[in-house]
């Protein structure tokens, strides 16, 4: 799974904390040196003096010890806003082998620095529970915030489908599906536009086959799921898939052509709602969130699960009380065309 990579502040490296010993410098009777004489204004003033000069300046005598420890860089930040978290996946680290390391390491610290000596082998595997316990609770109670993150975007959604929204089936088939776990969840909200876009030749076969794809309701229902899971703003997702909502792929054609071997819009109501909760799981998929396929279809070959999707959407995933208000083609059949 990709991790989210905080930029980390430049500092400059570390200089003797003070100079060897040696005459007195002459700094202190260069008049250019006392700030009465200079006749500059201060900010002009503070313009000619080194970057290294300013930082943490304590005295004439001693200008290479740093006072204080410089402010980050303003492009250190650029990747993220000040005071803006994008997700609460963010406030755990992207893996969990590294949460859990990241509390062992403090909890052995501590419980040597008690004891005085060393852990020995059982100890340290006692600490190590321990720190896998922590670690999980903190990500349970992450992914129970993000989930909170996903239903928010979600219910914001106008698109509807045979009565169906964005919300009812994120909900059901991934915010409240126990088969889809708090790992999983964690990773969805981390993903990034790079990572869920579509290729470029299936962006252009699918404007060449289906140039109206975006304004399809299947797009749109698609997308804005999509939305809902990772936080990627729509406009980037329909931009970078137009083929999202399309039944078939746009990335398998026939040899020596550039025709898709299945490829259309989808016909009935049934078939919408499928291939947007399909295109969902499998985004996530090859974007490297895997299980999601197998949590809602019982299959993770993009293949097997799109062959059963075609069935329709599992009855538990949909709102039963708003199924008369669309196509009767909604209800799932049993068996294959």
């Amino acid at each position: 799974m990709a991790e989210i990579t905080t930029g980390a502040s430049a500092r400059p490296p570390s200089l003797p904390s003070s100079p060897p010993a040696a005459p007195a410098a002459p700094a202190t009777s260069t008049p250019s040196a006392a700030p009465s004489a200079n006749p500059l204004p201060a900010a002009l003033r503070d313009g000619f003096q080194s970057p290294l000069f300013r930082q943490g300046q304590r005295s004439q005598g001693d200008l290479f010890t740093p006072a204080q420890a410089p402010q980050p860089r303003p492009v250190a930040r650029a990747e993220q806003p000040p005071g803006q978290q994008r997700s609460a996946a963010e406030s755990v680290p992207a893996s969990r082998a590294d949460h859990v390391q990241q509390h062992y390491d403090r909890l052995r610290t501590a419980r040597e620095a008690e004891a005085g000596r060393p852990l020995n082998r059982t100890e340290q595997a006692e600490v190590r529970r321990q720190a896998e316990q922590v670690a999980d609770r903190e990500r349970s109670v992450a992914a129970n915030k993000v989930r909170e993150e996903m239903l928010a975007r979600a219910k914001a959604s106008t698109a509807r489908i045979a009565g169906q929204t964005p919300e009812g089936l994120v909900r059901r088939a991934i915010t409240e599906n126990p088969n889809v776990t708090n790992e999983q969840i964690l990773a969805m909200a981390r993903l990034r536009p790079e990572q869920v876009a579509s290729s470029p030749d299936a962006q252009r076969r699918t404007l060449e086959q289906i140039p109206n794809a975006r304004s399809l309701p299947s797009h749109r229902f698609t997308v804005d799921m999509l939305h809902a899971v990772t936080g990627i703003d729509r406009e980037t997702l329909s931009r970078n898939g137009p083929d999202l909502g399309i039944t078939g792929s746009a990335d398998r054609v026939w040899p020596g052509t550039q025709t898709p071997i299945v490829f259309h819009a989808p016909p009935n109501d049934r078939e919408r709602l499928s291939t947007s909760l399909h295109d969902l799981t499998d985004t996530m998929r090859y974007a490297g969130v895997p299980g999601v396929n197998q949590a809602v279809w019982g299959a993770e070959n993009q293949v097997r699960s799109a062959a059963i999707s075609l069935n329709g959407v599992p009855p538990n995933f949909l709102d039963q009380s708003t199924l008369n208000e669309g196509d009767s083609t909604v209800r799932p059949r049993n068996g294959r065309r």
